[in-house]
């Protein structure tokens, strides 16, 4: 498996310079990038997460296993458009890597309470 922020530095090397000069230039930059929005969209999908359980638990008693499922579907979605992209726009691609970890932290909250429910 590739590690993500290997891929950028990969994907973005100008075709001029070594890949190992250019990656021992900007891996720090890449890898806290990542970090950052790794941390931020964390936190911001724990909310949402839980938020959106709460929001449609009120309305159907199957909201807990299809909001998992929908965040699992496009968390996929984008992530692989944020490999895609990585090659022609490298903001695109902190973007759809942005929605695609938001996405997949939206299930934390909700499959820690499937599980609290199941165990009761």
């Amino acid at each position: 498996m590739l590690y993500q922020p290997m891929l950028l530095i990969l994907l973005c090397a100008p075709y001029s310079l070594p890949v190992t000069v250019y990656s021992a230039l900007t891996s720090t930059l890449h890898s806290l990038i990542f970090g950052a929005i790794t941390c931020v969209t964390g936190i911001l999908g724990i909310g949402i997460g839980a938020a959106l359980s709460k929001h449609f638990k009120k309305k159907s008693p199957r909201a807990d296993p299809l909001s998992c499922a929908a965040g699992m579907l496009s968390s996929s979605l984008c992530l692989y458009l944020a490999i895609v992209l990585a090659r022609h726009n490298i903001a695109a691609t902190y973007v759809f890597i942005a929605l695609g970890e938001t996405l997949l932290a939206l299930n934390w909250a909700i499959i820690a309470d499937i599980l609290l429910v199941i165990w009761r």
